[in-house]
């Protein structure tokens, strides 16, 4: 297995890393530590998964499980309170006992680290899930497949987010807290306002619905501010550490997925294939390049691969192959 690419989220997912932190075999000891020898740039990356493995419990989430989000976000508009179900302290240890027998990990992850008075929570998603966050000051979160995100442990003072892939934010205004965002090495400061962020594989994209945002890059010692206003799209490569601006041709192309929808719009194929391995774990090998340049005009009421996958075959003429495993797909000329 090759480790080098895997992300926090990778690795928290990862049944041997699971079982190395939580039931350490002499197999696995061997393994790891091997590994970890073998790449010190991943150590931070191997020890933040560490923690977030030993601490992970499953309590039961506190808003609806199938919430619909444009339902939530018209009763925050209209003055409707949402309230997260208050559970005892002890409820909470209850599920401490299935973590350390290696349940397997599904649905919401919630899991907190000790901080006297103030409680830092994070939340995950697998591939193929989403969920809706109400955050402590009403502030509600999208999150979408393979991501996640934790909260600043001093919340009340400072309204900060750690995001790990993508989430739609719509924000509660506060005149005397900033809202922040940190993806990799940039951050998304805003007081109140709708956005979308996707911060993956060193790529971090921002859409602005509503509202003012100031993007600030951390990568030189100068910090570099970008104002945003509704309608514009940010793309910040951090390899590169360029940062391109433009007006949005369609919005949905990027929001979609908020209501399990498919809406591309001069989509090319491989942004296609990158949003099906980022979002449902799957490995899609497109044998040409030209095949992978073309672009698909195409929308659907729900998110069913199978379907995308007869439109891509039927569109671009290609021989579209989904393995056993229905984790790796090989898109070819026909």
């Amino acid at each position: 297995m090759n480790y080098s690419g895997y992300t926090v989220n990778d690795l928290v997912t990862d049944e041997s890393f699971r079982r190395w932190v939580l039931q350490p075999q002499d197999e696995d000891v061997r393994f790891w530590e091997d590994w970890t020898a073998a790449h010190p740039e991943m150590r931070d990356v191997i020890e933040e998964a560490r923690q977030l493995v030993e601490i992970l419990v499953f309590p039961e989430v506190a808003v609806p499980l199938d919430a619909d989000f444009a339902d939530i976000k018209n009763r925050i508009q209209t003055g409707a309170t949402i309230r997260p179900i208050q559970r005892p302290l002890w409820y909470r240890f209850r599920n401490i006992a299935a973590v350390l027998t290696g349940l397997a990990l599904t649905g919401l992850l919630w899991f907190y680290f000790s901080g006297g008075k103030d409680t830092m929570a994070a939340y995950a998603t697998t591939y193929e899930e989403t969920r809706v966050i109400e955050l402590p000051d009403g502030s509600i979160v999208n999150l979408n497949a393979n991501s996640s995100l934790r909260l600043s442990q001093d919340w009340r003072q400072v309204r900060e987010i750690w995001l790990e892939g993508e989430a739609y934010f719509d924000v509660v205004k506060d005149p005397s807290r900033k809202f922040i965002v940190h993806t990799g090495k940039m951050d998304v400061e805003v007081l109140g306002t709708t956005f979308n962020v996707n911060a993956r594989k060193e790529l971090t994209q921002i859409l602005l619905d509503s509202g003012k945002v100031q993007l600030k890059t951390r990568e030189s010692e100068k910090d570099t501010l970008l104002d945003m206003v509704p309608g514009e799209f940010v793309e910040y490569k951090q390899l590169q550490n360029e940062l391109v601006k433009e007006k949005i041709k369609n919005r949905e192309t990027v929001t979609a997925w908020t209501e399990n929808r498919f809406v591309f719009d001069d989509s090319p194929l491989s942004e296609i294939a990158g949003m099906l391995e980022d979002e449902y774990g799957m490995e899609v090998i497109i044998e040409d390049e030209s095949l992978a340049a073309r672009e698909l005009n195409w929308k659907s009421n729900n998110r069913d691969i199978d379907h995308l996958l007869t439109v891509i075959s039927d569109v671009f003429d290609a021989e579209v192959t989904k393995e056993e495993d229905q984790k790796r797909i090989i898109i070819s000329q026909k």
